[in-house]
């Protein structure tokens, strides 16, 4: 192979990767494509942290605040019992995994529990979403839903990244523990 033709090929080669990270970057900063890749759980505790930090914007009442308040306690406590629950099954199936002789029926029975509970708690998040939807009105879920995509777009997580001009009005407190993980 001749000595112009190898540095062509390594050029081309240089672009390609060079290209390619940057195509990562972009999306592994935020973009669109990582907000496909959260969980439901996590799209949901992000609106509601996105009420909290827009309340005024979207018009959000005292009372349907307290609401979500409500809303967002039941659902961090479902999280934790369902997260220790899967948890400890688990820890079953690696124990039953570490016999001598696995009993392939009991580790089956296990598995079934493990996503039954996943199952369950997926339909609690889509059921707290609900829940969301009806705490809010149409207008107020459109709007911090458009809020959302488009802070998903940006990949502005951040707490203060997000936070909107002006928060520091009264009504502008975010409750201890809303900025879920």
């Amino acid at each position: 192979m001749s000595r112009s033709l190898m540095m062509a090929v390594t050029f081309v080669f240089s672009i390609g990767v060079i290209q390619s990270t940057s195509f990562a970057e972009k999306w592994s900063k935020g973009g669109e494509r990582d907000y496909h890749n959260k969980s439901i759980e996590k799209k949901l505790f992000k609106k509601i942290h996105l009420i909290f930090l827009n309340q005024d914007e979207l018009g959000v009442t005292d009372e349907q605040l307290e609401k979500i308040k409500e809303l967002k306690t039941t659902l961090k406590k479902t999280v934790i019992k369902k997260d220790a629950e899967i948890d400890v099954i688990k820890v079953d199936i690696e124990s039953s995994l570490h016999k001598d002789k696995i009993n392939i029926e009991a580790v089956n029975k296990l598995i079934d529990q493990k996503y039954e509970a996943k199952k369950s708690k997926s339909k609690q998040m889509v059921a707290s979403l609900a829940k969301l939807k009806e705490i809010l009105s149409k207008e107020q879920f459109d709007k911090m839903k458009n809020m959302f995509h488009k802070k998903m777009r940006e990949g502005s997580h951040g707490r203060h990244e997000s936070m909107p001009e002006g928060s520091h009005g009264k009504r502008k407190v975010i409750p201890e523990g809303s900025h879920h993980k």
